[in-house]
């Protein structure tokens, strides 16, 4: 919170304020930007609109986030529309399939429980052999 308001950021909203956004700064960010605190100060603008949704952790993983503050630095005002639907789940699914926020509003779990499921597998399905780290199996 410190760099934050450093920054001159003053966030109300609980996933500002606990800048669990943080994670999904670093893909988004040139490589010369290393502190958070700076990467927080690149994003300053996208991440006021961001905390003015009051958006909820378990509908912002990481790529959501990010693919937020690239819209909202290419278009501005004009992507709030689709993210406050987003945010309040007013997607549609009809005979015809899904709209952009239900299909976003349908990825996002799926790809959190997929990269979860991902884990699982690695660690455990006994035909991929041990786990390797650094080049060398577990235990060698």
């Amino acid at each position: 919170m410190g760099r934050a308001r450093m920054l001159g950021l003053e966030f109300k909203s609980a996933y500002c304020k606990d800048m669990r956004f943080s994670a999904a700064l670093t893909p988004i960010t040139p490589a010369s930007i290393t502190d958070r605190g700076e990467r927080a100060g690149f994003w300053a603008t996208e991440l006021m609109a961001l905390h003015e949704l009051d958006v909820k952790r378990t509908q912002f993983i990481n790529p959501v986030t990010s693919i937020f503050l690239i819209t909202y630095r290419k278009h501005g005002e004009p992507v709030l529309g689709f993210w406050r639907a987003f945010v309040e789940g007013r997607g549609t699914k009809d005979e015809a399939g899904y709209d952009a926020v239900e299909g976003l509003a349908q990825w996002a779990p799926a790809r959190q429980a997929g990269r979860m499921g991902q884990r699982h597998v690695a660690e455990e399905n006994p035909r991929r052999g041990p786990r390797r780290r650094g080049g060398l199996a577990e235990g060698a």
